[in-house]
Order: structure tokens, then sequence, then C-alpha cells
């Protein structure tokens, strides 16, 4: 049985409380240690902020899109000059 991530606290009226709790939440479905960094972190998750990993992982799907383009649009410029 597999089990669901905590949802993240959205809306940005949460009380500072209610992110404390589903921070430690999350950090236990996690399975992680409540060390400092890994709390910042899931408080950071519960109050919808983006995290360094989540920048890290947008701009590598940014460069695979940006890379994907190029390689269709060079397709069809070499179907265009070809044809």
């Amino acid at each position: 049985m597999e089990v669901s991530r905590p949802a993240a606290l959205t809306g940005g009226t949460a009380e500072p409380a209610q992110l404390a709790k589903a921070a430690l939440r999350r950090l236990a479905h996690d399975k992680l240690e409540p060390t400092p960094e890994n709390y910042a972190r899931a408080w950071r998750q519960e109050a919808g902020l983006l995290t360094a990993d989540d920048g890290v992982a947008i701009a590598q799907l940014i460069e695979r899109i940006v890379s994907e383009a190029r390689d269709i649009v060079g397709r069809r410029l070499s179907g265009i000059v070809a044809g």
C-alpha cells in the first residue's frame, strides 16, 4: 500500500503553529531526522515556498525544454532549406 506525501498548506494564511506541525508531519512521513536543515526545508515546503532543490529541478527542466526546442527548430529549418 502506497502512502501519499502530505500536501503543502496553501493560501498563505497558515498560522506559524500550523506550519510547524505540518513540517514535523512531513519529516515523519519522509522518515527524516528533525535537523535544523531538514526542518527548515519542510517548513518552506509547507509554506509553499520554493526550496533550493526545486530551483535546481526547474533549471534542469528549462535546459531540457530549450535543448529540445532547438533540435525541433533545427530539423524544421533543415527541411525548409532542403525542400
